[in-house]
């Protein structure tokens, strides 16, 4: 918690709760105005007091909008975010400094108690009961309110360091999930009934048998596992409140929460979806789990053939075939796994998407940069084909074959 907040590091002050983030998440250096960070707001939960650990609460969630930032200078123990060292000098990618000023700190900590571990998580900020203040200076921005969830742009990053994933707030490392996922592909019938009964639950006497056998056969249809990591997956598993819709024994739920189980219910679910809708449905949804700005490809139409030629006789020499430009390896969807490792490895990725040529016509270049520096371009009759190319080649210039 910290007080002082009349003149926060966006330039605008708010009469709501408020809170400052650490200066690798807000996205600029003090002095350098506003970064991606600024009016964005979140629903912060207090989980446990590291320093008091036999006190078990009640603690409390509020929804702050960050106006201000932590700064790394002074800050070390709590803010030294940096992108070689993502992590603070308690292992944690993220810190929140709650505005006393405003009422933040007093709404969330219990008295008597200071740092919290915790989650947080990005909401919408028509859930936050406050409103923005006056100007300060020119540059001033709050636009995150109004900008797409992480990592879209809000104000625009003034400084050099910011980190496009979610975790957690002060000391714990817990995925947050995204607040609007997409809409969850929907399951009917006997699959239905299957795919949310626990394996510990025998069939009803006389339970016909169906084509794709038990939730553990569907599952093991889907390969979401080999790519994606398990907090990802736990995540959406929350989203989606899966758990919350299984039929298990009362003394059997809380394994649900261990890694087994959440993968066999993501991936029954994943593989229920495969059986009802097809693998098209499968590839828009997980493609918009794992990168929101997928968009469904399409099929290209194939390349024109030139007309025929008349045999050339044996005067005539033979011009050498005209180079066809790179191969596609399409036998492999790069663009997931390459998001889920820039994650992983805290690189910023920045797309650049150009379409030129007549509306029936268009020819899409799409430039990817890692950490600001150019890795790959793609350049396909459809958007999506085209950062799956860029995604190739920035992939393999990292070395990760």
């Amino acid at each position: 918690m910290y007080s002082g907040c009349g003149s926060p590091a966006c330039g605008k002050t708010a009469t709501g709760y408020t809170a400052a983030i650490s200066q690798l998440a807000f996205g600029s250096a003090p002095g350098l105005g506003a970064g991606d960070a600024c009016g964005r707001c979140f629903a912060v939960t207090a989980a446990a007091d590291p320093y008091s650990p036999a006190y078990t609460g009640p603690f409390k969630t509020v929804v702050v909008k960050v106006t201000d930032l932590c700064p790394v200078a002074g800050n070390a123990e709590w803010c030294g975010q940096t992108t070689s060292n993502p992590t603070n000098q308690h292992g944690a990618a993220y810190h929140f400094d709650l505005c006393e000023d405003t009422g933040a700190a007093a709404a969330f900590f219990p008295s008597g108690h200071g740092p919290l571990t915790g989650t947080f998580t990005e909401v919408s900020c028509s859930q936050w009961s406050g409103s923005d203040g006056s100007v300060l200076w020119n540059g001033a921005c709050l636009s995150g309110e109004s900008a797409g969830l992480w990592p879209s742009v809000g104000c625009g990053n003034q400084g050099s360091e910011f980190e496009a994933r979610k975790a957690d707030t002060c000391l714990a490392n817990v995925l947050a999930v995204m607040s609007t996922p997409p809409t969850l592909p929907p399951l009917e019938g006997q699959l239905l009934l299957d795919v949310f009964t626990h394996r510990t639950i025998p069939p009803p006497p006389g339970a016909p048998d169906t084509e794709y056998g038990d939730s553990e056969r569907v599952a093991r249809s889907s390969a979401i596992d080999e790519t994606l990591s398990f907090s990802n997956i736990d995540g959406w598993v929350s989203t989606y409140m899966l758990r919350e819709r299984m039929s298990i024994a009362p003394e059997d739920r809380d394994s649900l929460a261990n890694l087994d189980e959440t993968h066999l219910i993501f991936n029954s679910y994943v593989g229920a979806v495969y059986y009802l809708r097809g693998l098209s449905t499968v590839e828009r949804w997980i493609g918009q789990l794992v990168d929101p700005d997928y968009e469904v490809p399409t099929d290209e139409p194939p390349n024109p053939v030139p007309p025929s030629l008349p045999p050339s006789s044996p005067s005539q020499s033979t011009a050498p075939p005209a180079y066809s430009g790179p191969t596609t390896d399409t036998g492999r969807k790069y663009l997931p796994t390459f998001n889920e490792l820039c994650m992983q490895h805290a690189i910023i990725i920045t797309w650049n998407a150009r379409a030129e040529g007549q509306a029936h016509m268009l020819s899409w270049t799409v430039d990817c940069y890692l950490d600001g520096v150019h890795k790959g371009t793609g350049t396909a009759r459809s958007k999506q084909a085209a950062k799956e190319e860029a995604a190739k080649q920035a992939y393999h210039a990292k070395g990760w074959n």
